[in-house]
């Protein structure tokens, strides 16, 4: 497991690393990321995996993708264990498609220019552009 961010950033975020999948020249790499909000009471629970691939049309060397839908079972079983003990607690798990809705009624600010002129569920919650953490110290 890793984590990274620090005591400012809008959220906290875990990694979890699992044993790769290997047989003959086929190897698999699986990670989960737990995204939890300080903005609301809300997480999120990703999955990945790698496939490397070596071939002389490749670009890069490995393929992979990235889901809210865990890939093995593994990765199900951790994702049940974050998300009871995460729901027991009074948090509330979103997906992909909750984050990615834009808010109608709202204006993104004119300092932040990198993320387009939507705001998202995602931005709002995960990102907090309207430095709702600021003025709460």
């Amino acid at each position: 497991m890793y984590g990274w961010g620090d005591s400012v950033d809008p959220r906290g975020d875990w990694g979890f690393e699992f044993l790769p999948y290997e047989e003959g020249n086929f190897k698999a790499s699986y990670t989960t990321t737990l995204r939890i909000s300080k903005v609301a009471s809300i997480f999120k629970v990703g999955h990945c995996y790698a496939v490397d691939y070596e071939g002389e049309r490749t670009m890069c060397s490995s393929l992979g993708y990235y889901s809210d839908k865990p890939y093995t079972k593994s990765q199900q079983k951790l994702h049940q264990i974050i998300a009871a003990e995460l729901t027991s607690k009074g948090y509330t798990e979103v997906h992909d498609i909750d984050l990615d809705e834009a808010i109608a009624d709202l204006k993104m600010p004119d300092d932040v220019t990198i993320f387009g002129p939507n705001v998202t569920v995602e931005l709002l919650l995960f990102r907090d552009i309207y430095n709702i953490l600021d003025d709460e110290n």
